[in-house]
């Protein structure tokens, strides 16, 4: 008895796990029309002197007065369901409501945004980003695009992609390098800025010294 009573409890969490996971694209979507996604601005900062030079925007989702859905949950079913995009373009929406006037008054500053493998490959990624240095007035090197290792399943359409941003003045970065396939020899065909390395790949390092 003991273990029909624990086979219909896991059958009956995995059955309410698969609805969850159906239901949440629609919610994400409603989410979206509803404006609940918002912005957190992660500092840069210059070690040498200690300045704030730019900031991460990264996705944020406030549902209803208290509950805040983490990134870690949203993103990888946004990405699923092809949603990924319409949350890009709402991070690029806010941001450029959020720097009005700031590359004017600090043209050092910086702003970088998130890019997912499926932004890579859409010519939607370029034109929104267009107009986010339109409106904003930014300068060569006051946007930056981060793309995990992840992003380059594709690396002859990502170079072109990259390309095109990197010719219009914004600086291309790899995030989390370390965590993914920590591919040297794919790096060395994509021309890029900035290369962040993920403190486990630092200390996997350490530890084999």
């Amino acid at each position: 008895s003991i273990g029909i009573a624990a086979g219909l409890l896991i059958g009956g969490l995995f059955i309410h796990l698969a609805h969850r996971q159906r239901a949440l694209p629609a919610v994400i979507r409603h989410a979206l029309r509803r404006n609940e996604f918002f912005l957190v601005y992660q500092p840069i900062v210059d070690l040498r002197s200690g300045r704030w030079i730019g900031a991460e925007a990264l996705i944020r989702w406030q549902r209803g007065a208290e509950e805040t859905v983490g990134p870690d949950i949203f993103i990888p079913v946004a990405e699923q369901a092809g949603l990924i995009g319409l949350m890009t373009q709402r991070v690029i929406e806010l941001v450029g409501r959020d720097a009005q006037g700031v590359f004017s008054r600090r043209p050092d500053f910086h702003i970088a945004l998130n890019l997912s493998a499926a932004d890579l490959y859409s010519e939607e990624t370029v034109r929104w980003l267009d107009e986010l240095m339109a409106s904003t007035c930014a300068a060569p090197g006051n946007l930056i695009v981060e793309i995990t290792e992840r992003g380059f399943t594709d690396s002859h359409k990502a170079k072109e992609v990259l390309g095109t941003l990197r010719n219009k003045g914004i600086k291309i970065a790899v995030d989390d390098f370390g965590t993914g396939y920590s591919n040297i020899g794919l790096l060395q065909n994509l021309k890029l800025d900035y290369l962040k390395i993920d403190k486990s790949f630092v200390d996997r390092s350490e530890e084999r010294r």
